[in-house]
């Protein structure tokens, strides 16, 4: 099977990663490849090179300038006869160009509704050669309304034995948060939950915001509040295979949540608010979902997580696993083929 891989084209698809959109994107292609398939990949000229695949870069300059390179990745698509095109992007114009010209393509919708994909698959309808994916349950709700074609769950994947292949003794009561730092992560309320629990908390990722960071990251930090940067994975690994439990408090509802998993596939129990996906990926084996959206219940759920196994904690991510993902998208691909 060929596939065309169409990434977003705003930020570069390579690690450290700056978002889970990144991530998961650099992964698909990586385990589309594994499985023997021919991949073209489609993205912004800064991405990895190291991916052994078809690459062709792509730099917009404005927002004007981003729907002109995605027009021009079409046309370049629609001559190079793929069998299917897997579309990661939040382009209205990947999905239109294609049913004009009756290519096949997955798109996997990635964020809530906004209005130019929602005028895009109201426009589409019922095209017989698209199909839609959702990464959870959560997202699905969101985006039906917006087209007459099913919506498929496929939960997003990661590669399970990287994440727990080892881990060392955990350091107790102690705490990690990744993930890219700005108002909507809510990184100043696990903050102010590890200062109330008094425990060391460890942070990790991009500065995506830096007057957030500035005026209410920084001031928090020192002593046990510690920000480690922006690190790769395997540096991510270390730290979490060390942490007793991860904090999870976004403002906004995340679609699905890598480092959720990635903290549970490490033998670290999550603890996070009931928004977005998170409910649909811990389990009462795997974590605890806070009661309400405020620092004194993140606390409580600190303590409800301490006897959790790191065993079993691992165990409960591997209905997450890559391979699992990437079969399920193969699947799909066929039908359309």
């Amino acid at each position: 099977m060929k596939i065309a891989v169409i990434g977003i084209l705003h930020n570069p698809i390579k690690p450290p990663f700056l978002g889970g959109l990144e991530s998961f994107t650099y992964n698909i292609i990586s385990s589309y490849l594994e499985k023997g398939y021919q991949v073209d990949f489609y993205g912004h000229k800064e991405s990895a090179n190291e991916l052994n695949c078809c690459f062709n870069g792509f730099a917009p300059t404005s927002d004007l300038d981003e729907d002109m390179q995605y027009l021009n990745i079409m046309r370049k698509i629609s001559q190079s006869h793929y069998d299917v095109i897997h579309n990661n992007t939040m382009s209205p114009i990947p999905l239109v160009y294609s049913m004009v010209n009756n290519l096949k393509i997955i798109t996997t919708l990635h964020t809530p509704p906004y209005t130019k994909l929602k005028a895009a698959l109201l426009t589409i309808g019922n095209y017989k050669y698209s199909k839609f994916i959702a990464p959870s349950k959560y997202i699905k709700n969101l985006w039906q309304d917006y087209t007459r074609c099913s919506i498929e769950v496929i939960h997003n994947g990661i590669n399970i034995g990287f994440w727990n292949s080892k881990w060392k003794s955990k350091v107790p009561r102690s705490a990690f948060w990744s993930g890219r730092i700005n108002y909507q992560k809510g990184l100043d309320l696990s903050i102010k939950t590890a200062i109330a629990a008094e425990i060391p908390l460890s942070i990790v990722g991009p500065i995506g915001d830096k007057d957030y960071f500035d005026t209410a990251i920084t001031p928090l930090l020192g002593g046990s509040i510690k920000y480690l940067g922006h690190l790769q994975h395997k540096e991510m690994r270390d730290i979490y295979r060390e942490s007793s439990v991860s904090l999870h408090s976004p403002r906004w509802n995340e679609p699905f949540g890598l480092t959720t998993v990635e903290s549970l596939a490490s033998g670290t129990p999550a603890v996070g608010f009931s928004s977005g996906a998170f409910s649909e990926i811990v389990t009462e084996k795997s974590g605890v979902v806070a009661k309400r959206k405020c620092v004194k219940s993140l606390v409580n759920a600190i303590e409800d997580v301490s006897t959790l196994s790191p065993e079993i904690v691992s165990s409960e991510s591997k209905r997450f696993d890559i391979s699992i993902m990437t079969s399920k998208y193969c699947e799909k691909m066929r039908e359309l083929c």
